[in-house]
């Protein structure tokens, strides 16, 4: 008997091997909702020594947003065997809202007041991933501020928790004078064998809008002589802010002595 022996033709059915690298993690670009992303060069060996092509979902250097993007290459050898990797570049929004606040406010008190209402126009927020979805104010506009400075802060929140701030001072000046109110003019005789009169008159009272007043002077106090003829008494009076506010009235005193 003859015996007849085949030789089959060998089969490569191994996958060639592709190496990725780690998974990436990268901060959005400034001002922007992706980051430009690079990484090094990767190979792919196969048994056969031979890989016929390479393919990749996103080259390097491609721009990703924000979120995590799954990278993956593929590689086939001569003999139609394909092996995969795959790694995740994941890009993250640490970028904070930009929020413009207006410049400083100097502004005197409403009339009569201790306070000014104050105002200023809209405050906007802007995020580098385009959603803010809360904007915060502790003083709002058109609230009454008191003398002095407060400092209004806004604050703006985007989709990634991600908090920006703007702040500006308002300061209200008491500039308005106190109100002192004199007694009318006084005519009174002289005092009997006296070439004056020694005259009085009731409290002089003052008043401010800031609710504070720190001096009240006169030239002449009630209960002093007059001479003959007319003396103006003038009032003065001070706020704890330095403003002074005056009013007077005559004293004449008649006589022919």
């Amino acid at each position: 008997m003859t015996m007849h022996i085949i030789f089959l033709p060998l089969t490569d059915a191994e996958s060639p091997v592709v190496i990725c690298p780690a998974d990436i993690f990268q901060n959005t670009d400034d001002g922007a909702t992706w980051a430009n992303v690079t990484w090094g060069f990767v190979n792919a060996t196969d048994n056969s020594g031979s890989v016929t092509d390479l393919y990749v979902s996103h080259a390097p250097s491609s721009n990703f947003p924000i979120g995590s993007t799954q990278v993956t290459y593929s590689a086939v050898d001569a003999y139609n065997n394909t092996g995969h990797c795959s790694f995740i570049v994941t890009i993250i929004n640490a970028e904070s809202p930009v929020v413009i606040c207006p410049a400083d406010i100097f502004q005197n008190t409403d009339d009569g007041a201790s306070w000014a209402n104050v105002t200023w126009g809209a405050v906007n927020a802007t995020d580098n991933s385009g959603s803010v979805i809360d904007v915060y104010v502790y003083h709002a506009p058109g609230s009454n501020f008191p003398i002095g400075s407060t400092i209004v802060t806004y604050s703006a929140v985007d989709a990634y928790n991600n908090t920006g701030y703007c702040s500006f001072s308002v300061t209200i000046i008491d500039a308005e004078s106190t109100v002192v109110i004199c007694p009318a003019d006084i005519l009174q005789n002289t005092d009997d064998g006296a070439p004056w009169a020694n005259v009085t008159w009731g409290v002089v009272n003052a008043t401010d809008n800031s609710g504070s007043v720190s001096d009240i002077y006169v030239s002449h106090a009630p209960g002093s002589n007059f001479p003959i003829g007319s003396t103006i008494v003038t009032y003065s009076a001070v706020d704890a802010y330095n403003n002074m506010g005056y009013c007077s009235f005559s004293v004449t005193v008649i006589g022919d002595f």
